[in-house]
Protein backbone atom coordinates (compact mmCIF):
# COMPACT_ATOMS: atom_id res chain seq x y z
CA UNK A 1 0.00 0.00 0.00
CA UNK A 2 2.93 2.52 0.84
CA UNK A 3 4.80 1.14 -2.16
CA UNK A 4 1.63 2.19 -4.46
CA UNK A 5 0.56 6.13 -2.92
CA UNK A 6 4.70 6.89 -3.15
CA UNK A 7 4.36 5.80 -6.84
CA UNK A 8 1.28 8.37 -7.60
CA UNK A 9 2.81 10.93 -5.72
CA UNK A 10 5.98 10.59 -7.76
CA UNK A 11 3.71 10.41 -11.00
CA UNK A 12 1.85 13.55 -9.95
CA UNK A 13 5.21 15.41 -9.02
CA UNK A 14 6.78 14.26 -12.67
CA UNK A 15 3.69 15.22 -14.77
CA UNK A 16 3.45 18.64 -13.90
CA UNK A 17 4.45 20.02 -17.20
CA UNK A 18 2.23 17.44 -19.01
CA UNK A 19 -1.56 17.02 -19.84
CA UNK A 20 -2.22 15.09 -16.40
CA UNK A 21 -5.82 14.54 -14.98
CA UNK A 22 -7.10 12.80 -11.20
CA UNK A 23 -10.36 11.50 -11.21
CA UNK A 24 -11.75 9.43 -8.75
CA UNK A 25 -14.46 8.77 -5.83
CA UNK A 26 -16.13 7.64 -2.87
CA UNK A 27 -19.68 5.87 -2.07
CA UNK A 28 -21.27 4.01 0.78
CA UNK A 29 -24.95 3.69 1.61
CA UNK A 30 -27.28 1.32 3.53
CA UNK A 31 -29.45 -1.55 1.94
CA UNK A 32 -33.11 -1.69 4.25
CA UNK A 33 -34.75 -5.61 3.01
CA UNK A 34 -38.55 -5.59 3.52
CA UNK A 35 -39.29 -9.49 3.90
CA UNK A 36 -41.02 -11.89 6.55
CA UNK A 37 -37.97 -11.70 8.99
CA UNK A 38 -37.93 -8.37 9.94
CA UNK A 39 -35.65 -5.56 8.36
CA UNK A 40 -32.32 -6.36 8.19
CA UNK A 41 -30.10 -3.70 6.87
CA UNK A 42 -26.86 -3.65 5.06
CA UNK A 43 -23.97 -1.15 4.07
CA UNK A 44 -23.80 -1.20 0.09
CA UNK A 45 -23.08 1.30 -2.34
CA UNK A 46 -25.44 0.05 -4.75
CA UNK A 47 -23.16 -0.59 -7.75
CA UNK A 48 -20.07 -2.61 -7.06
CA UNK A 49 -21.61 -4.26 -3.76
CA UNK A 50 -19.20 -2.91 -1.32
CA UNK A 51 -19.85 -1.61 1.94
CA UNK A 52 -17.87 1.69 1.16
CA UNK A 53 -16.03 1.76 -2.44
CA UNK A 54 -13.51 3.84 -3.47
CA UNK A 55 -11.45 4.62 -6.46
CA UNK A 56 -8.83 6.47 -7.76
CA UNK A 57 -7.21 6.78 -11.37
CA UNK A 58 -4.32 9.29 -12.82
CA UNK A 59 -3.52 9.92 -16.23
CA UNK A 60 -1.00 11.48 -17.43
CA UNK A 61 -0.02 11.61 -21.84
CA UNK A 62 2.16 13.68 -24.09
CA UNK A 63 1.27 13.57 -28.28
CA UNK A 64 3.14 9.84 -28.59
CA UNK A 65 3.14 8.41 -25.06
CA UNK A 66 0.74 8.06 -21.70
CA UNK A 67 0.38 6.43 -18.50
CA UNK A 68 -2.47 5.38 -16.83
CA UNK A 69 -2.86 4.21 -13.19
CA UNK A 70 -6.33 3.20 -11.29
CA UNK A 71 -6.31 1.70 -8.08
CA UNK A 72 -9.82 0.87 -6.07
CA UNK A 73 -10.73 -0.41 -2.91
CA UNK A 74 -13.78 -1.71 -1.17
CA UNK A 75 -15.07 -2.11 2.35
CA UNK A 76 -16.77 -5.10 3.49
CA UNK A 77 -16.21 -8.61 3.56
CA UNK A 78 -13.04 -9.64 3.68
CA UNK A 79 -12.15 -6.29 2.16
CA UNK A 80 -9.96 -5.45 -1.19
CA UNK A 81 -7.29 -3.26 -2.74
CA UNK A 82 -6.77 -3.44 -6.48
CA UNK A 83 -4.43 -1.66 -9.10
CA UNK A 84 -7.62 -2.36 -11.64
CA UNK A 85 -4.98 -0.34 -13.92
CA UNK A 86 -1.24 0.33 -14.17
CA UNK A 87 0.39 0.38 -17.48
CA UNK A 88 1.93 2.92 -20.28
CA UNK A 89 1.35 2.90 -23.52
CA UNK A 90 4.02 4.52 -26.58
CA UNK A 91 3.09 5.32 -30.42
CA UNK A 92 5.24 4.96 -33.04
CA UNK A 93 4.97 5.55 -37.05
CA UNK A 94 1.81 7.12 -36.91
CA UNK A 95 0.25 3.55 -36.65
CA UNK A 96 1.70 1.27 -34.26
CA UNK A 97 0.14 1.62 -30.57
CA UNK A 98 2.29 -0.67 -27.75
CA UNK A 99 0.51 -0.62 -24.30
CA UNK A 100 2.17 -3.10 -21.23
CA UNK A 101 0.92 -3.32 -18.00
CA UNK A 102 -2.32 -4.51 -16.43
CA UNK A 103 -5.33 -3.45 -17.70
CA UNK A 104 -4.52 -3.48 -20.82
CA UNK A 105 -7.71 -4.28 -22.35
CA UNK A 106 -10.52 -2.48 -24.73
CA UNK A 107 -9.20 -1.91 -27.84
CA UNK A 108 -11.27 -4.88 -29.63
CA UNK A 109 -14.66 -4.86 -28.11
CA UNK A 110 -18.66 -5.99 -28.84
CA UNK A 111 -20.41 -3.80 -27.40
CA UNK A 112 -24.39 -4.74 -26.83
CA UNK A 113 -25.39 -7.53 -24.60
CA UNK A 114 -22.38 -9.55 -26.80
CA UNK A 115 -19.92 -7.53 -24.54
CA UNK A 116 -16.93 -9.37 -25.07
CA UNK A 117 -13.12 -8.22 -25.81
CA UNK A 118 -9.54 -9.81 -25.76
CA UNK A 119 -9.46 -10.28 -22.02
CA UNK A 120 -6.64 -8.22 -20.39
CA UNK A 121 -7.54 -7.26 -16.87
CA UNK A 122 -4.49 -8.78 -16.43
CA UNK A 123 -0.22 -8.39 -16.77
CA UNK A 124 0.68 -8.48 -20.73
CA UNK A 125 1.21 -6.78 -23.90
CA UNK A 126 -0.89 -5.27 -26.75
CA UNK A 127 -0.02 -3.95 -30.29
CA UNK A 128 -2.79 -2.41 -32.02
CA UNK A 129 -2.49 -1.20 -35.85
CA UNK A 130 -4.63 1.01 -36.99
CA UNK A 131 -3.10 1.54 -41.21
CA UNK A 132 -6.26 3.47 -42.22
CA UNK A 133 -9.18 5.10 -40.88
CA UNK A 134 -11.68 2.67 -38.81
CA UNK A 135 -9.23 -0.33 -39.06
CA UNK A 136 -8.07 -1.56 -35.30
CA UNK A 137 -6.43 -4.81 -35.29
CA UNK A 138 -3.32 -6.40 -33.64
CA UNK A 139 -2.06 -8.83 -30.71
CA UNK A 140 -2.56 -9.06 -27.04
CA UNK A 141 0.24 -11.87 -25.26
CA UNK A 142 0.10 -12.15 -21.24
CA UNK A 143 0.27 -14.95 -19.09
CA UNK A 144 -1.35 -18.32 -17.65
CA UNK A 145 -4.19 -18.06 -14.94
CA UNK A 146 -3.75 -13.84 -14.17
CA UNK A 147 0.04 -14.46 -13.05
CA UNK A 148 3.03 -12.65 -14.04
CA UNK A 149 4.77 -15.87 -15.20
CA UNK A 150 4.17 -18.57 -18.01
CA UNK A 151 6.54 -20.76 -16.90
CA UNK A 152 7.88 -21.39 -20.45
CA UNK A 153 7.84 -19.78 -23.82
CA UNK A 154 5.41 -21.93 -25.46
CA UNK A 155 2.59 -21.34 -22.69
CA UNK A 156 3.38 -16.81 -23.04
CA UNK A 157 2.61 -17.76 -26.78
CA UNK A 158 -0.30 -19.71 -26.34
CA UNK A 159 -2.31 -16.85 -24.17
CA UNK A 160 -1.97 -14.64 -27.38
CA UNK A 161 -5.42 -12.76 -28.50
CA UNK A 162 -5.91 -11.94 -31.68
CA UNK A 163 -8.49 -8.56 -32.25
CA UNK A 164 -9.68 -7.02 -35.10
CA UNK A 165 -12.29 -3.94 -34.88
CA UNK A 166 -13.55 -1.62 -37.36
CA UNK A 167 -15.61 1.33 -36.86
CA UNK A 168 -17.60 3.39 -39.65
CA UNK A 169 -19.77 6.55 -39.19
CA UNK A 170 -23.23 4.60 -38.41
CA UNK A 171 -21.86 0.96 -37.78
CA UNK A 172 -18.81 -0.87 -35.99
CA UNK A 173 -17.92 -4.37 -36.09
CA UNK A 174 -15.59 -6.69 -33.82
CA UNK A 175 -14.03 -10.26 -33.53
CA UNK A 176 -11.42 -12.06 -31.78
CA UNK A 177 -9.58 -15.03 -31.34
CA UNK A 178 -8.31 -15.54 -27.43
CA UNK A 179 -6.04 -18.67 -26.55
CA UNK A 180 -5.13 -20.08 -23.38
CA UNK A 181 -2.53 -22.51 -22.58
CA UNK A 182 -2.27 -25.66 -20.66
CA UNK A 183 -1.73 -23.82 -18.07
CA UNK A 184 -4.98 -22.02 -17.84
CA UNK A 185 -6.97 -24.71 -18.55
CA UNK A 186 -7.62 -27.95 -15.82
CA UNK A 187 -9.33 -31.61 -16.42
CA UNK A 188 -10.82 -32.57 -13.54
CA UNK A 189 -12.57 -35.62 -12.43
CA UNK A 190 -16.33 -36.60 -10.93
CA UNK A 191 -14.54 -34.77 -7.21
CA UNK A 192 -13.41 -31.53 -8.39
CA UNK A 193 -9.57 -33.76 -8.30
CA UNK A 194 -7.18 -32.87 -11.19
CA UNK A 195 -5.86 -35.75 -13.01
CA UNK A 196 -4.54 -34.15 -15.75
CA UNK A 197 -2.53 -31.34 -17.05
CA UNK A 198 -4.87 -29.56 -19.25
CA UNK A 199 -4.61 -28.51 -22.90
CA UNK A 200 -4.26 -25.42 -25.38
CA UNK A 201 -8.03 -23.91 -25.67
CA UNK A 202 -9.21 -20.72 -27.56
CA UNK A 203 -12.53 -18.82 -27.24
CA UNK A 204 -13.56 -16.73 -30.57
CA UNK A 205 -16.69 -13.76 -30.49
CA UNK A 206 -18.01 -11.62 -32.78
CA UNK A 207 -20.29 -8.75 -32.61
CA UNK A 208 -21.89 -6.11 -34.83
CA UNK A 209 -23.74 -2.83 -34.12
CA UNK A 210 -25.81 -0.72 -36.25
CA UNK A 211 -26.99 2.65 -35.01
CA UNK A 212 -28.17 4.43 -38.62
CA UNK A 213 -31.62 4.25 -37.55
CA UNK A 214 -32.60 7.13 -35.24
CA UNK A 215 -35.12 4.94 -33.03
CA UNK A 216 -33.24 2.00 -32.82
CA UNK A 217 -29.88 0.64 -32.14
CA UNK A 218 -29.10 -2.98 -33.27
CA UNK A 219 -26.56 -5.22 -31.93
CA UNK A 220 -26.20 -8.88 -33.02
CA UNK A 221 -23.17 -11.60 -31.98
CA UNK A 222 -22.04 -14.70 -30.79
CA UNK A 223 -19.53 -16.33 -28.71
CA UNK A 224 -18.01 -19.61 -29.14
CA UNK A 225 -16.03 -21.32 -26.20
CA UNK A 226 -14.09 -24.06 -25.56
CA UNK A 227 -13.30 -24.92 -29.09
CA UNK A 228 -11.02 -27.10 -28.91
CA UNK A 229 -12.72 -29.02 -25.90
CA UNK A 230 -16.15 -28.90 -25.23
CA UNK A 231 -17.55 -26.46 -27.38
CA UNK A 232 -20.61 -24.11 -26.48
CA UNK A 233 -22.07 -21.50 -28.78
CA UNK A 234 -23.96 -18.60 -27.17
CA UNK A 235 -25.72 -15.81 -29.53
CA UNK A 236 -26.72 -12.76 -28.34
CA UNK A 237 -28.89 -9.85 -29.71
CA UNK A 238 -29.26 -6.73 -28.18
CA UNK A 239 -32.52 -3.51 -29.95
CA UNK A 240 -32.92 -0.75 -27.49
CA UNK A 241 -34.12 2.81 -28.41
CA UNK A 242 -35.54 5.97 -27.15
CA UNK A 243 -38.75 7.41 -27.74
CA UNK A 244 -40.52 10.87 -26.50
CA UNK A 245 -37.77 10.25 -23.54
CA UNK A 246 -38.36 6.29 -22.77
CA UNK A 247 -36.02 4.57 -23.36
CA UNK A 248 -36.37 0.71 -24.26
CA UNK A 249 -34.22 -2.19 -24.82
CA UNK A 250 -34.87 -6.07 -25.82
CA UNK A 251 -32.43 -8.27 -25.10
CA UNK A 252 -31.98 -12.61 -26.03
CA UNK A 253 -29.12 -14.67 -25.69
CA UNK A 254 -29.31 -18.07 -27.29
CA UNK A 255 -27.37 -20.90 -26.05
CA UNK A 256 -27.34 -23.53 -29.51
CA UNK A 257 -24.23 -26.19 -28.41
CA UNK A 258 -24.40 -28.24 -26.26
CA UNK A 259 -28.00 -29.92 -25.67
CA UNK A 260 -30.68 -28.38 -24.54
CA UNK A 261 -31.54 -24.90 -26.57
CA UNK A 262 -31.76 -22.84 -24.02
CA UNK A 263 -33.16 -19.15 -24.85
CA UNK A 264 -32.95 -15.96 -22.34
CA UNK A 265 -35.06 -13.09 -22.80
CA UNK A 266 -35.08 -9.44 -20.78
CA UNK A 267 -37.47 -6.35 -21.86
CA UNK A 268 -36.73 -3.13 -20.01
CA UNK A 269 -38.37 0.50 -19.92
CA UNK A 270 -36.70 3.83 -17.80
CA UNK A 271 -38.10 7.20 -18.24
CA UNK A 272 -35.73 9.96 -16.66
CA UNK A 273 -37.11 12.51 -15.22
CA UNK A 274 -35.15 16.27 -15.10
CA UNK A 275 -36.11 18.24 -12.20
CA UNK A 276 -33.88 20.84 -11.84
CA UNK A 277 -30.16 21.51 -12.45
CA UNK A 278 -29.50 19.95 -8.87
CA UNK A 279 -32.33 16.86 -8.70
CA UNK A 280 -32.77 14.26 -11.39
CA UNK A 281 -35.34 10.94 -10.87
CA UNK A 282 -35.66 8.07 -13.11
CA UNK A 283 -38.37 5.38 -12.96
CA UNK A 284 -38.12 1.88 -14.81
CA UNK A 285 -39.60 -1.69 -15.20
CA UNK A 286 -37.78 -4.67 -16.42
CA UNK A 287 -39.16 -8.27 -16.88
CA UNK A 288 -37.22 -12.01 -17.62
CA UNK A 289 -38.22 -14.90 -19.41
CA UNK A 290 -36.18 -18.17 -20.65
CA UNK A 291 -37.35 -21.25 -23.03
CA UNK A 292 -35.70 -24.38 -22.74
CA UNK A 293 -36.82 -27.61 -25.00
CA UNK A 294 -37.22 -29.28 -21.90
CA UNK A 295 -39.80 -28.15 -20.21
CA UNK A 296 -40.42 -24.66 -22.07
CA UNK A 297 -41.03 -21.41 -21.76
CA UNK A 298 -41.06 -19.82 -18.05
CA UNK A 299 -41.79 -16.49 -16.63
CA UNK A 300 -38.97 -15.98 -14.67
CA UNK A 301 -38.44 -12.51 -12.81
CA UNK A 302 -39.64 -9.25 -12.94
CA UNK A 303 -38.44 -5.62 -11.48
CA UNK A 304 -39.83 -2.14 -10.54
CA UNK A 305 -37.53 0.76 -9.49
CA UNK A 306 -38.05 4.40 -9.00
CA UNK A 307 -34.80 6.54 -7.57
CA UNK A 308 -34.41 10.38 -7.28
CA UNK A 309 -30.74 11.85 -6.75
CA UNK A 310 -29.68 14.65 -5.69
CA UNK A 311 -26.44 16.71 -6.45
CA UNK A 312 -25.72 19.57 -3.72
CA UNK A 313 -24.91 23.21 -5.91
CA UNK A 314 -21.18 23.63 -5.81
CA UNK A 315 -19.86 20.86 -4.58
CA UNK A 316 -19.07 17.22 -6.36
CA UNK A 317 -21.29 15.51 -3.22
CA UNK A 318 -24.47 13.90 -4.14
CA UNK A 319 -27.45 11.58 -2.28
CA UNK A 320 -29.65 8.98 -3.76
CA UNK A 321 -32.81 7.29 -3.15
CA UNK A 322 -33.98 4.24 -4.63
CA UNK A 323 -37.25 2.00 -4.19
CA UNK A 324 -36.58 -1.38 -6.04
CA UNK A 325 -39.40 -4.44 -6.00
CA UNK A 326 -37.85 -7.69 -7.39
CA UNK A 327 -40.71 -10.60 -8.07
CA UNK A 328 -39.60 -14.17 -8.98
CA UNK A 329 -42.29 -16.48 -10.33
CA UNK A 330 -42.90 -19.95 -10.18
CA UNK A 331 -43.07 -22.65 -7.48
CA UNK A 332 -41.08 -20.75 -5.44
CA UNK A 333 -42.56 -17.04 -6.15
CA UNK A 334 -41.48 -14.36 -4.22
CA UNK A 335 -41.38 -10.46 -3.90
CA UNK A 336 -38.19 -8.84 -2.68
CA UNK A 337 -38.50 -5.10 -1.66
CA UNK A 338 -35.65 -2.83 -1.28
CA UNK A 339 -35.21 0.79 -0.14
CA UNK A 340 -31.40 2.05 -0.86
CA UNK A 341 -30.03 5.30 0.06
CA UNK A 342 -26.27 6.11 -1.54
CA UNK A 343 -24.30 9.25 -0.79
CA UNK A 344 -20.82 9.98 -3.49
CA UNK A 345 -18.59 12.19 -3.76
CA UNK A 346 -16.80 12.14 -7.15
CA UNK A 347 -14.11 14.59 -9.16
Amino acid sequence: MKKALIVLLILAMAGGLFAQSWSGGVTTGAKFEFGEDGIPVTATDDDSGDAVHASLSFENSGDNWGITVGASAGVGGSGYFDFGDANGWVKFADMFKLTAGKGIGGAWGTGGNTDKDISGSDAGVRLEITPIDGLNFGFRFGYPNGGTSAGKVANFFQETGIGVKYSADAWNAATGLDLDSEESTEVKDDDGVVTKAGELDALWYFGFNYTGIELVKIHFGGIIANLFTDKSVTLYEKFNGSVAGLNWSLEAKETIIPDPLTVALKAALSYPIAISDEASAEVGASAKASYTSDPGFSFDEWNIYAWAKYAFSGTNVWTKAKLDVTGTVGDDSKISPNLIWTIGFSF
